[in-house]
């Protein structure tokens, strides 16, 4: 029978020498959680579910942490969602430019660039901000 005195994953009963209680999130830190328990895990199990899950987890939904994390975390930063922009028109002033995935789904540039159409003769703009577009 599983109880707040034994680990969820071996069953041992924690008794603080070699069944350790293990501080783990609830919902993981990685997507905003905060909530977290000592009670669920040794930390032989919480050390092993950290490697071969938490740790997929985090690395396959880190790219959308940036979208979903105006959440505030109880450590680390969201990381954000990079992207590259391909195109067959030609593009200025992009050297150097990084694109991250805001929380809309929209690409914002580091900077503004220009997409330069040749055939219409026109020039679009992006930028963060309509003021940086200017």
């Amino acid at each position: 029978m599983k109880s707040s005195e034994t680990c969820y994953l071996c069953e041992k009963l924690f008794n603080s020498i070699d069944v350790v209680k293990h501080e783990e999130h609830i919902i993981q830190n990685a997507i905003g959680g905060k909530l977290r328990s000592d009670s669920i895990l040794c930390e032989k199990c919480g050390e092993t579910l950290g490697g071969t899950v938490d740790a997929p987890f985090v690395n396959a939904v880190s790219s959308l942490s940036g979208i979903i994390a105006e959440l505030a975390r109880d450590r680390g930063d969201p990381q954000p969602a990079l992207a590259e922009l391909q195109t067959s028109q030609r593009l200025l002033n992009c050297s150097g430019v990084t694109f991250r995935l805001n929380n809309s789904f929209e690409l914002v540039p580091s900077k503004p660039i220009y997409i330069q159409d040749e055939a219409k003769k026109e020039a679009t703009v992006f930028a963060a901000t309509g003021k940086l577009a200017k």
